[in-house]
């Protein structure tokens, strides 16, 4: 668990977002998104989101401004076993297996989704 997942984990863990011994294992931070599924809090928007995988969820949490500890509500989270994750050039989409729609959004310079991916893929069913 790096830098910013511990940061994550804490400011998660201090809201009480996360699950009776779930620990945030790896974190992407992304930018402004556009939310193509029904989610679970409307009201959560915000210009900053984490993608944060713990050992049994994936969870879109949105950010406050100042640092990666202010995570300010869960937009939405689903099994990891169930969450696709798809990158392209400055974008990452979030879905959940056999369902429409999925969450698009834009990944900032310098800060590659590619760890959380490949955590993510390790833990499909």
């Amino acid at each position: 668990m790096g830098r910013r997942a511990r940061a994550v984990d804490a400011g998660a863990r201090g809201k009480g977002f996360l699950e009776e011994g779930e620990s945030v294992e790896e974190v992407a931070v992304v930018g402004q998104g556009q939310i193509g599924f029904a989610i679970d809090n409307p009201g959560a928007f915000a210009r900053r989101y984490v993608l944060a995988a713990t050992e049994r969820n994936l969870y879109v949490m949105s950010l406050g401004q100042i640092g990666f500890k202010s995570v300010k509500d869960v937009v939405t989270k689903m099994p990891i076993g169930e969450a696709e994750l798809e990158r392209s050039i400055g974008e990452v989409k979030v879905s959940r297996r056999g369902e429409e729609g999925a969450a698009q959004f834009k990944t900032p310079p310098l800060a590659s989704p590619r760890r959380l991916l490949r955590y993510v893929e390790a833990h499909q069913v």
